[in-house]
């Protein structure tokens, strides 16, 4: 049970760093979704069962903390975790284009869906500015800073699989 409050912790500080110090990197208002690089690493390296509890939880901190549609970013993880969690027997963990892959098409699964809710809610925009203002700085953030996460993500791993659960956690 220790190690999930080692995976919490990581999360937290995903978060503080993401909305602490990557906003000086922001283009036109977008920031690279750290959490969502995360919960993606982490469904292909634990499956789809943990994978949607850890979206569960980053994507209720993200509704908390950041003011938007409450609930909205946890329904999308989960539904970004769910579909890549199906695929962690399949891929290799290590290779160096999985994070590059999985986390262009959960930002693009995540921008879709949001937009999606947006539409539903009444709200209208340019959809082709909207996709140059906001899809294209998000993918390219997250092709930048997806290998980082997905290494982070796959040290966290190996700690919590060998020296701490030696301790009986």
């Amino acid at each position: 049970m220790k190690k999930y409050g080692y995976w919490f912790l990581l999360l937290i500080v995903l978060y503080a760093f993401q909305t602490s110090l990557l906003p000086i990197i922001a283009y036109n208002g977008q920031l690279p979704d750290l959490l969502l690089l995360f919960v993606v690493s982490f469904s292909l390296l634990e499956g789809p069962k943990y994978g949607t509890l850890m979206a569960l939880g980053a994507g209720l901190l993200k509704g908390l903390a950041s003011g938007t549609f409450f609930g909205v970013d946890a329904f999308i993880y989960v539904v970004i975790a769910l579909v890549v969690g199906k695929f962690n027997n399949q891929v290799f963990r290590e290779a160096r284009f999985l994070p590059l892959v999985t986390s262009v098409g959960a930002s693009v699964a995540y921008y879709v869906i949001f937009v999606v809710f947006l539409f539903m809610l009444g709200f209208r925009f340019s959809i082709i500015n909207h996709v140059q203002s906001v899809l294209l700085p998000m993918v390219i953030y997250q092709f930048i800073f997806s290998y980082p996460i997905h290494r982070l993500t796959v040290k966290m791993d190996t700690l919590t699989r060998t020296k701490w659960s030696k301790n009986g956690s």
